[in-house]
């Protein structure tokens, strides 16, 4: 028997071989995989495929139904390039063989350069599923392969197909990590490698019925045709090891901080409720039981004498903005600064407005700062900030700047938090030695999304929405309704009442055949002089557009065609319509925010969405959703399955991105096992120092250091 020392030695002798040293690849192709970060054998057999090919069976383009998964050769006759917007290309290719003519189409390509390498009459090999596209046949991302490529390759079996770029073919990869297999496998030594490769315990393993990470390695590279449909499933044994692992990793990284939250020493505030009292009676509502539970959790956490770490989820209309004043309210109470940021300027100047008109007489000034205020004014402020004479302090990114300095800042409130780099909310964070922090944000968030990417925090959700507030309703209306629903927004304006109308552009473009806001205020204020027209867009200065909402606020506006400036925040409670052009332009979750701006007081809220004359059948099923539902968290949960977390959350989060296997929506299951696991783990041993956790410690320090 090998000892242990002597064993760790091999180990490390096979699997740190440089990658130059195997056969077929040497010096030039070493360099090659140096530069994508595979530098060992065990780097290269730890890349697995994103997907796979079938190559059994050759379909004929006339026996093609939607649906299916197929394998085709024909001969391309087209390459088009068409442009979707800036910096935004379609590619289709169009190929053909004895039975018809099939499209390839591409909304984004593996790299720049991917299309240069095909040709008007090359044979090509296509792979992919079929969707029907206003009655022709068409598949979208296809794995494409030159049948040049592929002459001398008999392989007809289950292909892994693995990510590559204009070098590097998946061809190769595939090729070398056999070849890095086979040379493992026959090593003249014997060593097992599973110990190696393995990190999870043993009961995790047989717990959650998972196989070995090297067994799971050596199967997803060889996969068993006879679980082809597994495999395509993302149901394979080794496919379900790497999804537990991807989600496993990340759990135990956001438990772990939230504990290592949980043991540092906080601000502890005990708050009086003198002031909430006097704000509560000013409510013309009562607290909803979810605003109620939600403030409650709040100052439990006040009070804890840990730092507070808290999300804040509620649908539009649901109420935040009266939690946030709430808890600024108690902090200030205990004699703490509280300060909120906000995204835009826009939203920023409305939460002022609004903390005027609630707050002003409580006996505590309030602070706004913006890139607006003017340098002689902001002096002041910021010596009032820094000697702590203003407790209240709402404003935008200028406040992250390092002329703004606190007394005793307690709490951090940030706003449509999404909308802030981690880096940005970090720098406010970093002006107080550990203030509490509340996130806020209107994106509905599906559980299994919370968990992988706000599994660090404490979450606080209200779903119900303030008493005397109607449900909105939304209808699809094509061009030949336009006329009359212009009509009914003119009475509604007859009525008193105010409309937003939406543009997707500020100013017209070549490249795209889309309305644009500033045609459009040109073309209604001519044609309708006697209503009062107002225009808002990115584009105008601060002080124009704070001229322009207060203009609208007061109903000297009546129609304001604005951009999506005013998705988040907005609040205009005798606004009662708002007209969205080219809504299937947008995300969901953005048209939901959109419609939200409206129905905000008394008034019944009316949403109209005006899609463009070449809908496709899968874009008019995502606007029928909306129609159907004003349930922000049954469509949020629609986009994960569909389009995916980046929909959502409108930028790139840690940890989510990162997956290649796992899938939230697919795999929730899967994820609540692996979040199970890691909690069991750090509960029983919170720093991982017992020696059956060793290879989790070494894990952990890793991706600690990867996210810091």
């Amino acid at each position: 028997m090998i000892s242990r020392p002597i064993k760790s030695i091999l180990m490390a002798y096979y699997l740190d071989t440089d990658v130059t040293y195997l056969k077929g690849v040497g010096p030039k192709w070493g360099d090659k995989l140096h530069r994508l970060g595979f530098r060992t054998l065990k780097d290269l057999v730890s890349y697995y495929p994103r997907t796979y090919e079938d190559r059994r069976h050759q379909r004929k383009i006339n026996t093609l139904k939607k649906g299916e998964r197929v394998y085709i050769c024909g001969e391309i006759v087209n390459l088009q390039k068409m442009f979707r917007g800036p910096g935004q290309r379609i590619h289709i290719m169009t190929i053909k063989d004895d039975t018809g003519f099939l499209f390839c189409r591409f909304y984004r390509v593996p790299y720049r350069t991917y299309f240069e390498k095909f040709h008007v009459g090359q044979k090509v090999l296509a792979f992919g599923i079929i969707n029907d596209f206003k009655g022709r046949k068409e598949i979208a991302h296809p794995e494409l392969t030159l049948l040049s490529e592929f002459k001398e390759d008999s392989f007809m079996g289950l292909l892994p197909i693995y990510s590559e770029d204009e070098e590097l073919s998946s061809k190769k990869i595939h090729k070398w990590i056999l070849s890095a297999l086979t040379f493992l496998e026959e090593n003249p030594d014997k060593v097992n490698f599973a110990e190696e490769f393995e990190f999870l315990p043993d009961w995790v393993l047989k717990k959650n019925n998972l196989i070995n990470r090297y067994q799971a390695l050596k199967e997803i590279h060889n996969p068993d045709i006879n679980q082809v449909d597994d495999y395509f499933k993302y149901n394979s044994a080794a496919q379900k090891r790497f999804i537990f692992d991807e989600f496993f990793q990340l759990e135990l990284y956001l438990i772990f901080q939230k504990m290592k939250l949980k043991q540092q020493e906080g601000i502890k505030l005990n708050s009086t409720s003198i002031l909430t009292s006097k704000l509560l009676q000013k409510f013309p509502y009562q607290l909803t039981h979810d605003q109620k539970n939600s403030f409650q959790e709040i100052l439990k956490d006040f009070a804890s004498g840990f730092p507070m770490n808290r999300l804040l989820q509620g649908d539009v209309g649901s109420g935040k903005t009266a939690v946030i004043f709430l808890s600024m309210l108690s902090a200030i109470e205990c004699g703490a600064q509280a300060v909120l940021m906000a995204p835009t300027e826009v939203l920023a100047e409305q939460h002022y407005q609004g903390a005027l008109k609630l707050l002003s007489d409580l006996g505590f000034e309030i602070g706004f700062l913006s890139s607006k205020v003017k340098s002689k004014d902001k002096i002041p402020i910021l010596e009032k900030i820094a000697s702590g004479k203003i407790q209240f302090i709402i404003g935008t990114h200028a406040l992250i700047e390092e002329s703004v300095q606190f007394s005793k800042l307690g709490l951090v409130v940030v706003d449509e938090q999404h909308r802030f780099g981690v880096e940005q909310r970090q720098k406010l964070k970093s002006k107080s030695q550990i203030p509490h922090f509340l996130m806020v944000t209107a994106t509905p968030i599906p559980r299994t999304l919370a968990m992988t990417t706000y599994g660090d925090l404490d979450i606080s959700f209200l779903h119900e929405k303030p008493p005397g507030r109607s449900p909105i309703q939304t209808k699809i209306v094509m061009e030949n309704q336009r006329e009359q629903l212009y009509k009914f927004m003119f009475e509604q304006v007859q009525k008193g009442r105010q409309a937003f109308m939406i543009f997707p552009l500020v100013e017209e473009s070549e490249k795209l055949p889309l309305k644009d806001v500033s045609q459009g205020y040109k073309d209604f204020s001519t044609k309708y002089p006697t209503i009062k027209w107002g225009l808002l867009h990115g584009k105008m200065s601060s002080d124009d557009k704070q001229k322009i909402m207060d203009e609208f606020r007061k109903n000297k506006i009546q129609i304001l065609l604005s951009t999506t400036v005013i998705e988040v925040g907005v609040d205009i409670p005798n606004a009662n319509l708002i007209i969205i052009e080219h809504a299937e332009r947008f995300g969901l979750s953005q048209l939901h925010q959109l419609r939200g701006r409206v129905g905000r007081g008394t008034l019944k809220g009316f949403c109209a969405l005006l899609p463009s004359l070449n809908l496709s059948i899968d874009g008019l099923e995502r606007l029928k959703k909306l129609e159907s539902t004003t349930d922000g968290l049954e469509l949020a949960e629609w986009d994960l399955e569909f389009r995916g977390a980046g929909q959502i959350l409108g930028a790139k989060q840690s940890g989510v991105s990162e997956f290649k296997l796992a899938n939230l929506f697919r795999d929730k299951k899967v994820l609540e096992d692996a979040r199970s696991a890691a909690i069991e783990i750090l509960t029983k041993d919170p720093h991982l120092h017992l020696k059956i956790h060793k290879k989790l410690k070494l894990l952990l320090d890793q991706l600690q250091m990867h996210k810091a």
